[in-house]
């Protein structure tokens, strides 16, 4: 089944493709839970919510949020589960009864009961379908939230590509849903360690209810390693993980998890403190070509570090200001455990955008406006250096990317699109870019507004994972997973707008996010009398 070449079809694919994408830039990334999700995070608020781990105020926010996101998905809006998750959502505090967050808890399990299908019908249905951005951001977190890979995710889509038939986004979903209908299976995972923590006989086998853990001596490694042994230098010993997953990727995520929990206790152990050594890879039985653990790691990227050359101006912690603490903090969202990545990340951003007197929330809101501001930047920049085919390109688009810096380069590009010039890229994902800057053109109030709701929703979400952290010590959360996939690349992206004003204009973080609150209220509904590059500057 070849994807076919109508423009719908294309742009949801090339948004599927990007969303499971790790490398792809901060403003192409997936932000938002599935609605399926969405709904049991509102249920797990209100459990929350009960022992005071988190405020009334997250409760309510996440409802409204959700909400909304049920308004907006055909899949739950036409069915008969709509009016009364709108009646339990509109009343956040009823789910302090536990009896009402059950009936919530059970129209959750519902939505999700035949999701896809029921997308796919509503495209099938005729009429102007949701718009492709909307679409795809749906059916790829419903995928990613069913802890489908993105190896995975990839690989399905691939496959759609390579096979003859043509198919449509209707079809697409009911692949989906048929992807989704396969029952997890069961992966043997082995870590081999290049030093293995001594005595063997202290460490003991482990299971729950989808996992179980072995300890292997060298020569029960080397077995299981199989042929994938020459791919480790020195193999002492190693551990099996037996786990419930998916997919492989999946399950190496799984173990990945597992691993970071192993680790933390090793570092506390008098008997085993330093003592582990292990590779950075991982083995599938049935796989021969190893998997990396560093795959996992939640990327952050301040590129400007770089350009303002302060890579090397670090201070004492005696004469550090609140800029040099919060990107050590920040860097918890990259290299720590969960638990450290949830609490430093949000650390990071109370400590720049909120006063002592105000909401810890109010930080979340700060940064989103910081963040929708830099969009139409961030994607113009990206879409200059795209490949395009010159002869269906205007001269001013070609004249715009020669342009001698890259910040010309973005400013005449914008200039020529205001002006109604053509351009086609080679990539589906870049024409699909290039539509999002067209409709920011023709309204920057409303799709500005609309990115600004999306990642405070996310970086509220951060808030409200870090609280259950601090004030219920659980990592427990049904949206951790979803969290660390979606908020460390806009927590990122904030970051670095922070640290490039302060480093080349004396601007501090609370006057750029005011700064940028004013420019979102500022916005006009029709063409913008400045360019939407230049929001923060």
């Amino acid at each position: 089944m070849a994807l076919s070449q109508e423009n719908y079809t294309n742009h949801v694919a090339a948004r599927i493709e990007e969303y499971v994408d790790d490398k792809v830039p901060w403003q192409r990334s997936l932000w938002q839970l599935g609605t399926v999700l969405a709904l049991k995070e509102v249920v797990e608020y209100a459990d929350q919510f009960r022992r005071g781990a988190i405020r009334e105020e997250g409760l309510k926010y996440a409802c409204h949020a959700v909400k909304d996101q049920c308004a907006k998905d055909p899949a739950v809006a036409t069915t008969s589960n709509a009016g009364r998750l709108d009646e339990l959502l509109r009343a956040p505090k009823d789910l302090k009864s536990e009896y009402l967050s059950a009936q919530l808890e059970h129209l959750a399990d519902r939505v999700g009961q035949g999701y896809l299908s029921r997308w796919a019908s509503v495209l099938q249905a005729g009429g102007a379908p949701p718009s492709a951005e909307r679409t795809s951001r749906f059916i790829a977190s419903h995928l990613l939230d069913a802890e489908l890979s993105p190896d995975a995710t990839k690989a399905w889509l691939r496959g759609l590509r390579e096979s003859e038939d043509t198919i449509s986004v209707s079809d697409l979903c009911e692949s989906a849903d048929q992807l989704l209908a396969a029952p997890p299976r069961k992966f043997a995972v082995i870590i081999p360690f290049r030093r293995f923590p001594r005595p063997e006989s202290r460490w003991r086998a482990s299971s729950s209810s989808n996992l179980s853990l072995t300890v292997l001596d060298e020569a029960s490694a080397r077995d299981k390693v199989g042929n994938s042994a020459s791919e480790f230098d020195v193999i002492a010993g190693g551990i099996q993980v037996q786990v419930t997953a998916r997919d492989a990727a999946a399950a190496v995520a799984h173990t990945q998890e597992l691993l970071s929990r192993l680790l933390a206790r090793l570092s506390v152990s008098p008997a085993h403190a330093t003592a582990a050594d292990l590779h950075d890879r991982a083995v599938v039985t049935g796989i021969e070509t190893p998997y990396p653990l560093s795959q996992q790691r939640r990327l952050v990227r301040l590129p400007s570090i770089d350009v303002s050359r302060s890579i090397l101006k670090v201070k004492p912690y005696a004469e550090a200001d609140a800029l040099d603490d919060a990107l050590e903090l920040l860097a918890y969202f990259d290299q720590g455990t969960p638990g450290a990545a949830l609490t430093g990340g949000w650390a990071a951003l109370e400590s720049l955008l909120v006063l002592p007197s105000e909401q810890a929330f109010l930080a979340a809101d700060r940064l989103a406006a910081i963040v929708a501001c830099d969009f139409p930047r961030a994607e113009l920049t990206w879409l200059v250096h795209a490949p395009l085919m010159r002869r269906q390109t205007d001269q001013s688009v070609l004249d715009a990317v020669r342009s001698s810096t890259v910040t010309e380069r973005v400013q005449r590009f914008e200039q020529a699109l205001a002006g109604g010039a053509s351009v086609t890229f080679v990539r589906p994902a870049d024409v699909a870019g290039l539509s999002r800057i067209q409709e920011l053109l023709a309204d920057p109030a409303d799709g500005l507004h609309k990115i600004q709701r999306s990642v405070t929703e996310a970086l509220r979400r951060l808030y409200a994972q870090r609280n259950v952290v601090m004030h219920a010590g659980s990592l427990a959360s049904v949206t951790r997973r979803a969290t660390l996939r979606s908020v460390p690349s806009l927590a990122g992206a904030g970051m670095d707008r922070l640290v490039l004003a302060a480093s080349l204009v004396g601007v501090t973080p609370l006057k750029l996010a005011a700064r940028a609150e004013a420019e979102l209220r500022l916005l006009p509904s029709s063409a913008p009398d400045r360019p939407l590059c230049q929001l923060l500057m």
